[in-house]
């Protein structure tokens, strides 16, 4: 039941409260972007095309004619290399080819290639390398050969399966390039091979002629904006969350900065809550933008023409908030890494803006779509990041959409495209699994994590039992003697029959990067029913102390037990029932003080019903009534200290500890404070700090003084003043004249223990000590009688006030840390002696020379001089303090110039895939291909029967009698486009024995070779009638120059790409640097201070800009360095 009456509490605080009450502009303006982003891609898919008012038009289906393969005497190579040049090559390659040049050997072809390539602009063209050669005349069998193409000329993407822009319709043909140039070479090569063979062997049967003829493809939509559209939808939503990011991100780091987190954790939030809570505020914005969004894509602007027209809305919200998941635990792991607002909003822009750019500008660049050449393992990897697997995702349903169907969940396991590596199952799989990991990363780290506010558990306390079942056992270590090294002279005896409720035992505290000790083998009880007060000058280590008490910090050593817990160990159940006002006013500004109480009152576990009653008397008692509806942010310094003090008693909490809880409080709101805790003390422990004397007086049981981290001593208000109270004081003013001799001697006779202290100007004081009443009555007697011989104008006397021992302890507690003794060793004399000393000591800088003297700076240059030099200084010391920033916002930009260069060099200098080795058969296709072989003539079976197996020799399921072959494949095709595009891919049909039909599928790019090749060879087997005959082809392009590896159209593109994303980015942060000082400045009100003394507004921007441009200056220098490197 607490359980959801926090969380309750919290989503109305971080929901309601924050974001629709006080900050709705903001939050309009964090959805509305994302929005207008989702409008400007439906206002693109409006848009038309060229030849059509329509942005997508339905197109018929798409039926091929059978072709001869052929050579185009205007684009083949004009002059030919080959090796070996036998009688056999020979009599093929010069039948086919006017120009040609035979090599002996391979060697010496490649050795002439390689020449020809380092003295020409172009090198050979065409170089063609036969297999089975023989060297005596004869005509062998089989026909192997490869053929090298100039891959400058002739580029054949050897290396893809399929083309590497997938848009919807059939793929273009190319039918210079493989119709007229490769297939035609097949087809001359083969028949040249078959006359020899014919007329070695003295063959009988007449090979058939070999056509051509392509599936195939159904009716589609014509759409020109899907190349573009496919990018932008997952660009626009992430680039639309670009400024929701950093808000969401500051606004949780600065909860934990201003230790409120840690605040409502003392009061009894658990991390559970808060997560949840906290995520729920930032996935409510990107869901309901979400939900706006996919509504808008499926809206049909115009006929057939939506964003995501055809898939599943349910399946693409489900993707939409898998995302906002994903994304807003990502960016919560910054909240976590982070103490700094600004740090921590620049380190997560850098990274939502990298998870999704440099993935995808690296792996996918707009100009070269690379999407079916990234390998499996490096898309799945990347979809970790939430928004590179909506990037993919997104791809995936693109081609979905592209084919008409849309992605849905009975094709989410399906292949987007044929031969694809992953499926749309698959990314969201691991986008499921990378949000796990974010959690277990912010759950694990929010515990560990030492460089926050709260006490850092084990690294693996996940498989420590005290974790998962809450302890409930006693501290045995609580029941050690807090105090037991100190003197009982200045360390009062515990009160008899009082429970202890805070135990401090051997305390100490050091901070990293420092040997101080903060707090020094501090221990001390607490107890109940009781107020202590710590007191202690500044720095002296009263706040470390009680935020070690509330769990804040760790300890370094020793130990601190709440009622028996130890707050390290069992910190949940230590805080219980806490109650905390901290030092500075720990407040939410978009709250008001009604809120505030009603928040942390259902932060605690206080009965539900009572809380208006409860909320009511808090603020009647603070004097808060008429200022319940006022934002903490409008209350006055009083007004605020109040409410912390309010929100700390709240809940009927049983502990307070309330450091410097009046601070700030006019003299009539402080006396009711203290009304209010010496009403609260019979039932509560109260442990407060203050500055006031008079108010430890008053308020303290017990007060313990702390100095230098130490513990000085500790006692009843009436203890210590016996202990360290110098007695009475007697004032006395001289008259003119005084015998001073006759006074101090009537003094010192009739009080034996007093003594003269001080005699300056017309005042002189004694110290009577604590003299016995008969000693002074008589004393005071005397002096008035005779006042007027011995020179008296008036006298007084004083005892010793809570302000006396302050300052006395103050001064043997720097004294015990000069001389290395404690204030506890030394006796009351040698107390009084080291402060005698002090004084005189101190007397001596009240010389004039003493003071620092100033001369006054005449004439306006001086001036002016003088002023540029110390605002330039004042600039120089707040980077020399803040380094961390100004080093950051140089080295961002370094680092994405130095991205950017390399990744321009990458695409500079991008591989060839295009130049890798292909044997033109099935086997990259293996295991799920389906052929046809049709005819409806039994007297041409044996030529059938070699096609039937030639194809099944390469593992292709074989389906006879299909009919009409186009009728066939288009109804396959319209039931399932992906499967058709990817297992459907050879076919062929006889036509009597004089005609041979080689059927491919045009969608993969090599299958038209392929069908040919297989067609060549169920030829030569009906030819030869031996079934192991066969006809193997390898195309195996020839590197080209580098100068024309270089697609200079396609790299300037990619170029301007890579400049437009990264080099904005890069600048944006160094700029950006350039308004926080100055808004800084004019939020804390310096910026006034500054033009009040006398300041120019010239000068002030003038030395501003000037500072600024030097360290812009500087970046531009340091980027260019390692630019210069690289090129």
């Amino acid at each position: 039941m607490a359980f959801f009456r926090q969380l309750r509490v919290i989503l109305w605080k971080n929901i309601v409260v924050y974001s629709f009450k006080r900050h709705y502009f903001l939050t309009f303006f964090t959805m509305f972007i994302p929005l207008v982003l989702s409008a400007v891609l439906v206002y693109l898919r409006s848009l038309g095309l060229s030849d059509s008012t329509q942005p997508i038009v339905r197109m018929n289906a798409t039926v091929y004619p059978e072709f001869a393969p052929s050579i185009s005497k205007s684009s083949f190579p004009k002059f030919v290399v080959y090796a070996p040049d036998t009688t056999y090559v020979n009599d093929i390659m010069n039948a086919i080819f006017n120009g040609s040049k035979g090599f002996p050997t391979e060697a010496a072809m490649d050795m002439y290639i390689a020449n020809a390539t380092l003295t020409s602009d172009s090198g050979t063209q065409l170089a063609v390398l036969f297999g089975k050669a023989p060297e005596n005349g004869s005509v062998p069998r089989d026909l192997s050969y490869t053929v090298r193409f100039n891959n400058t000329d002739f580029n054949f993407y050897t290396g893809d399966r399929y083309p590497q822009l997938k848009t919807p319709g059939p793929r273009e043909d190319f039918t210079d390039l493989y119709r007229q140039i490769l297939w035609g070479l097949q087809d001359k090569m083969f028949g040249k091979h078959v006359d020899l063979l014919i007329k070695a062997r003295n063959l009988t049967k007449k090979p058939p002629k070999i056509m051509m003829n392509r599936f195939p493809y159904p009716e589609y939509n014509k759409d020109s904006q899907f190349v573009v559209l496919s990018r932008l939808i997952a660009m626009f939503v992430v680039y639309g969350y670009l400024v929701f990011s950093p808000i969401y991100v500051r606004r949780v780091i600065t909860e934990k900065s201003s230790r409120v987190r840690e605040l409502m954790r003392m009061m009894g939030l658990t991390d559970w809550v808060y997560w949840i809570g906290t995520f729920a505020s930032g996935f409510l914005v990107m869901a309901v933008t979400s939900v706006i969004s996919l509504v808008l894509f499926k809206i049909e602007v115009a006929p057939m023409a939506a964003v995501l027209l055809y898939s599943d809305f349910s399946l693409l919200l489900f993707i939409m908030l898998l995302y906002a998941t994903g994304a807003i635990l990502f960016l919560l792991l910054f909240t976590i890494l982070f103490n700094n607002a600004v740090v921590g909003v620049i380190f997560s822009t850098v990274g939502w803006v990298l998870s999704y750019s440099l993935p995808t500008t690296l792996l996918d660049p707009l100009g070269q779509d690379n999407y079916m050449v990234i390998g499996r393992s490096v898309k799945l990897a990347t979809s970790l990041f939430p928004n590179c697997g909506l990037y993919w995702c997104y791809r995936l349903i693109s081609y979905f959409e592209g084919q008409g169907i849309g992605a849905s969940w009975t094709n989410l396991n399906n292949q987007a495209v044929p031969a694809d590596n992953v499926t749309l199952l698959e990314i969201v799989l691991v986008m499921i699994g990378s949000v796990f990991i974010y959690g277990l990363l912010l759950w694990y780290l929010d515990n560990v994590w030492p460089y926050q506010y709260g006490i850092p558990k084990h690294p693996l306390y996940f498989l420590q039992k005290s974790y998962w079942y809450s302890s409930t056992d006693y501290d045995s270590g609580s029941d050690m003697e807090a105090v037991d090294d100190t003197s009982p002279d200045v360390f009062e005896a515990p009160p008899q029959n009082v429970d202890t409720t805070i135990t401090l035992s051997h305390v100490t505290k050091r901070f990293r990067g420092t040997n101080k000790k903060a707090v020094d083998n501090l221990s001390l009880k607490i107890y109940d029913g009781q107020i202590t007060v710590l007191l202690g000058h500044n720095g002296a280590g009263k706040t470390t102390t009680m935020n070690m008490i509330t769990g804040l910090f760790p300890p370094t050593e020793g130990r601190v037990n709440i009622k028996g817990y130890n707050i390290l160990t069992q910190t949940k159940k230590a805080r219980e029932n806490f109650g905390l006002c901290p030092q500075h006013n720990v407040l939410f500004d978009e709250m008001t003080v009604e809120e505030h109480l009603y928040f942390f009152y259902s932060l605690k576990s206080s009965p539900e019903i009572a809380w208006k009653e409860h909320i009511n008397e808090i603020l009647s008692n603070l004097e808060l009534s008429d200022k319940r509806r006022t934002l903490a942010k409008g209350l006055s310094g009083g007004m605020k200290r109040k409410l912390s003090l309010g929100n700390s008693m709240i809940g009927d909490s049983k502990i307070l500890i309330l450091d410097e809880p009046t601070a700030g409080m006019d003299p009539q709101a402080r006396r009711a404070v203290w009304t209010l805790l010496q009403q609260l003390r019979r039932e509560k422990t109260i442990l407060l700090t203050t500055h006031y004397m008079e108010e430890a007086d008053a308020l303290g049981d017990r007060i313990a003084f702390v100095a230098g981290g130490k513990l000085q001593c500790c006692g009843s208000p009436l203890f210590l003043k016996k202990k360290f109270g110098t007695g009475y004081r007697m004032r006395i003013a001289k008259a003119h004249p005084c015998d001073l001799e006759a006074l101090t001697q009537r003094i010192t006779g009739t009080v034996v223990s007093s003594h003269m202290t001080s005699d300056i100007g017309h005042e002189v004081v004694y110290n009577l000590g604590f003299p016995p009443a008969s000693d002074v009555i008589p004393l005071l007697r005397s002096l008035e009688q005779d006042k007027d011989s011995l020179g008296i104008a008036s006298l007084g006397i004083s005892v010793t006030t809570m302000e006396d021992v302050f300052i006395r302890v103050g001064e043997l507690a720097d004294m015990s840390l000069d001389n290395g003794s404690t204030a506890s060793s030394m006796n009351n004399g040698d107390m009084i002696s080291v402060l005698w000393k002090k004084v005189e000591k101190h007397c001596l800088f009240l010389a004039d020379d003493a003071y620092p003297r100033f001369q006054r700076v005449r004439g306006r240059l001086p001036l002016l001089l003088q002023q540029t030099a110390a605002l330039f200084a004042k600039r120089a010391n707040a980077t020399r303090r803040q380094y961390f920033l100004p080093i950051l916002t140089i080295l961002i930009p370094i680092a994405l110039f130095i991205v950017y260069a390399l990744l321009d060099i990458k695409d500079a200098k991008m591989s060839d895939s295009s130049s890798s080795r292909l044997v033109y058969d099935l086997g990259p296709f293996a295991g799920s291909t389906i052929g046809f072989v049709d005819t409806d003539e039994p007297m041409v079976r044996p030529l059938t029967t070699s096609y039937e197996r030639a194809m099944a020799a390469q593992k292709v399921d074989v389906k006879e009698n299909v009919g009409d072959p186009d009728e066939f494949l288009l109804d396959i095709a319209r039931k399932s486009l992906s499967e058709y595009e990817g297992k459907y891919l050879v076919g062929g049909s006889v036509e009597g024995v004089a005609k041979l039909v080689a059927w491919y599928n045009g969608e993969p790019l090599h299958l038209g070779a392929m069908s040919l090749n297989l067609a060549h060879t169920a030829a030569l087997r009906f030819l030869t009638g031996e079934d192991d005959a066969v006809v193997s082809v390898t195309n195996w392009p020839l590197p080209g120059k580098l100068a024309y590896q270089l697609f200079a159209g396609v790299y300037d593109q990619t170029s301007r790409i890579l400049c437009s994303v990264f080099v904005p980015t890069a600048l944006a942060f160094l700029s950006s640097s350039f308004v926080l000082f100055p808004t800084h400045e004019r939020v804390t009100k310096a910026k006034l201070l500054q033009l009040m003394a006398g300041v120019p507004g010239v000068l002030f921007w003038g030395t501003t800009f000037l500072w600024d441009f030097l360290i812009f200056a500087i970046c531009s220098t340091a980027i260019m360095v390692p630019l210069l490197a690289i090129n």
